[in-house]
């Protein structure tokens, strides 16, 4: 079926190809473009059309792309011939674009913008592509536990049950944008952290395979859910608190001062933690059970203590005597 669908998708690219772009009078001007299916033509500003019926080309797929004046600079995306999101950019110094096989999602930016999928500080961004110049998703803390919640109901699965005869007509329908999801990248910004799972379904219970996307990093992964944090960044008099291990997960941060129960470092909502990350001017105590018992561990900061956290003392560190 994989082989059929895939003949039939270059046999399409090949009459895009050969089919000269219709010639009204679409004339792109200062930073814009103009796209070109089979019959129609559209003049277009700096925007994103994540379907060529929002492009105005009713669902066609762009066969051409021409470059008005000024600095402008385009990504186009089709599907290639494994059912993958392949997305290339284009830029204003060509003129009339021919793409190797039809496109059907469109991003148009001004040349000094940044075009590439990237998350703000506290976010995750959620890119179609490798290059990340594909379909965007951005997504703030919070809980995503099921493809809706997180934008991609119209991603589908990492499996296609239509034959490849539907999956051509999807490809020109308005709305559709078939993205195998497990080909999706997560990116994490330098003040995000994220937990990203192959089912649907709330977290930190889910019983499927996940991943941990620290901050300032990216995986790429069969996504389903996803819960987003804000990393907690201590001070250098400060201690960052989180529910799980090695610094992940929510997170609270805490002044210098005693801690001696577990209700005094909630975590939203919840009780104690199971790592204390320690700023880089103070030393701390952290101990299993209240009032400083159990089994307890010193450490001066930068540090990370690992383990439940019954009580905690955070005091500045002592200077070393010379």
């Amino acid at each position: 079926m994989l082989a059929a669908a895939s003949m039939i998708l270059a046999g399409a690219a090949i009459a895009a190809d050969t089919k000269k772009p219709p010639a009204p009078n679409c004339r792109p001007g200062d930073r814009q473009v103009a796209v070109f299916s089979a019959s129609k033509c559209s003049v277009l500003g700096a925007k994103t059309y994540p379907t060529t019926a929002l492009a105005g080309l009713e669902g066609e797929p762009i066969v051409s792309i021409e470059f008005g004046s000024g600095a402008i600079t385009a990504v186009v995306c089709g599907i290639d011939d494994n059912f993958d999101l392949e997305c290339t950019e284009q830029h204003f110094s060509a003129k009339n674009k021919q793409p190797s096989r039809p496109w059907t999602y469109l991003r148009v930016a001004a040349a000094s913008e940044e075009i590439r999928c990237r998350p703000k500080e506290t976010e995750i961004a959620i890119s179609g592509d490798f290059y990340r110049i594909g379909p965007c998703i951005r997504r703030r803390p919070g809980r995503y536990e099921d493809a809706e919640a997180l934008g991609l109901a119209s991603a589908g699965s990492s499996s296609f049950s239509t034959s490849p005869e539907e999956l051509l007509q999807n490809l020109r329908k308005a709305g559709t944008l078939l993205i195998k999801s497990k080909s999706l990248r997560v990116e994490a910004g330098l003040r995000a952290q994220a937990r990203i799972c192959d089912r649907e379904g709330p977290q930190p219970y889910n019983d499927g395979k996940c991943t941990n996307v620290r901050h300032g990093s990216s995986e790429r992964a069969d996504l389903r859910s996803v819960y987003v944090w804000e990393y907690c960044y201590p001070k250098a008099n400060q201690v960052g608190i989180f529910d799980e291990r090695d610094a992940f997960g929510a997170c609270t941060i805490r002044e210098v001062g005693e801690y001696l129960t577990s209700d005094a470092l909630r975590i939203d909502g919840a009780l104690g933690g199971a790592s204390v990350l320690l700023g880089s001017d103070v030393q701390a105590r952290r101990c299993s059970d209240a009032n400083l018992k159990g089994d307890c561990v010193d450490a001066r900061g930068p540090a990370i203590i690992n383990g439940d956290i019954g009580s905690l003392v955070v005091r500045m560190a002592e200077t070393p005597s010379r």
